[in-house]
């Protein structure tokens, strides 16, 4: 898929500009971008995968938003990714004893693992891309704390309350394990086990800092104002800056690696997934996955990485399965599936369309639908869900020229939000579930009969 679309921009860009410029403009997003990307997250993955937040905490509504805001808070400075694995588990534990808890999940994804990390470029891969092209480090904890914390005080209201209402339905039994919970609270106290990570993490955010602290120091800068380093390719120049934030991180996971005992690995469930999940994105499930099973195992057979075979094995076995599931839907599925897509954004762009033809001044059509395609691949990338706060950022900057005020720009906003977001957001939390489960016992019924 990735290939697909790295396809789709790649052809036309190189008959309209030529070799060259594709080269460089390709040299440039995998050099600059890319993999100081992959290496942060890296760091940030292995750093979190070594802490381990241990003891019994009873899964009550108040802990529960204490440990979604906790999370949100973290995810600027550790990532979501980093964030996620931290908290994810030890909200597991704390509401086991409940039936009702698919909401807590879709909570703590919305919280901690998207809009958490908006704050700073180690949040996400946006911020930080734009930090590594000049944005400097707190610029949007600046100009966008108070949307953040507008939108999570309004998430967590909400979970508030539909968790509460789903806790007066667990029952006596349910009640009697939360009890339980409680008393073992007292037996097994909360404590953070390999918090000597935290250092790791601090150093981590050391790199970052001054990947864009040292363009700004002159006795850094050469005689052409740039950074002290390396030409890799025509007009692509790599700093001191560059390499000592990679070996920073790479320093700081190494590190982390070897002085945390593998039993807090152990007790993290951690593992490579994530990592090989990302992996396959890039490899694409459509292509022809035994060959690429082939290769991979042929690597695994090098001495140092014989260990590991296994988990390859069954990384390669997945590979193949998704592949094989994915060819033998039939056509209709697909068809199906196409229809459903184009449909949907058809809806989304006509839904800001007749936004601006009633609230705008005498919009050109054909323009407002040319920025929302800007728009929309802006959202793609945006950390927080929906893109809750930089929409709103946008439709009062961006469509400036369109509308007659910011407060204009804020109510058309707020009217798309609710229509395309808010409103998606309570059907999919209340009434769906409910009428699955009355459909499943109704089925259930059914079958009995």
């Amino acid at each position: 898929v990735a290939i697909f679309w790295s396809l789709v921009f790649l052809i036309p860009f190189t008959i309209a500009y030529g070799m060259h410029e594709t080269g460089y403009e390709l040299m440039e997003s995998v050099v600059l971008d890319y993999i100081p990307f992959i290496v942060l997250l890296l760091g940030l993955f292995i750093v979190t995968g070594n802490i381990h937040v241990a003891g019994t905490i009873p899964g009550t509504t108040r802990n529960n938003v204490i440990m979604l805001a906790i999370g949100t808070f973290l995810a600027s400075w550790v990532g979501t990714t980093g964030a996620a694995m931290l908290l994810i588990r030890p909200v597991l534990r704390a509401n086991v004893w409940r039936r009702n808890k698919t909401h807590i999940i879709v909570f703590f994804i919305f919280l901690v693992a998207n809009m958490g990390g908006c704050l700073t470029p180690l949040g996400d891969p946006p911020l930080f891309l734009g930090f590594l092209r000049g944005v400097p480090f707190l610029w949007t904890m600046e100009h966008i704390w108070h949307i953040l914390v507008l939108n999570t005080v309004l998430l967590l209201a909400l979970f508030a309350l539909i968790d509460r209402h789903f806790i007066k339905k667990e029952g006596k039994e349910g009640l009697e394990a939360l009890e339980l919970e409680r008393k073992a609270m007292g037996r097994v106290p909360f404590r953070i086990e390999g918090g000597h990570n935290v250092a790791f993490l601090a150093l981590i955010i050391l790199a970052v800092i001054l990947n864009g602290t040292i363009p700004q120091i002159d006795s850094f800068l050469d005689a052409k104002g740039q950074v002290i380093g390396i030409d890799v390719y025509e007009g692509i120049h790599l700093g001191i800056n560059y390499f000592l934030q990679i070996i920073l991180i790479a320093i700081a996971a190494g590190l982390s690696w070897y002085t945390t005992k593998p039993v807090l690995r152990e007790k993290n469930d951690f593992e490579w997934g994530p990592i090989a999940e990302v992996a396959k994105l890039f490899i694409g499930i459509f292509i022809r996955p035994r060959y690429i099973t082939a290769v991979i195992m042929s690597i695994f057979k090098i001495k140092l990485l014989v260990k590991y075979r296994d988990k390859a094995m069954g990384f390669c076995r997945n590979l193949v399965e998704a592949s094989d599931k994915a060819k033998l839907m039939p056509a209709t599925t697909w068809v199906k599936c196409f229809a459903a897509t184009a449909i949907s954004w058809l809806s989304r762009y006509l839904m800001v369309c007749a936004l601006f033809a009633m609230f705008g001044e005498g919009n050109n059509q054909f323009l407002v639908v040319a920025r929302q395609s800007v728009v929309w691949l802006i959202l793609m990338v945006t950390p927080t869900p929906g893109g809750s706060g930089v929409s709103e950022w946008l439709f009062t900057k961006y469509y400036s020229d369109m509308v007659s005020s910011v407060s204009i720009g804020l109510l058309l906003a707020l009217s798309w939000r609710i229509l395309s977001y808010y409103l998606y957001m309570i059907v999919g939390l209340c009434v769906i579930p409910a009428w699955l489960k009355k459909k499943n016992r109704h089925s259930a019924g059914f079958t009995t009969k």
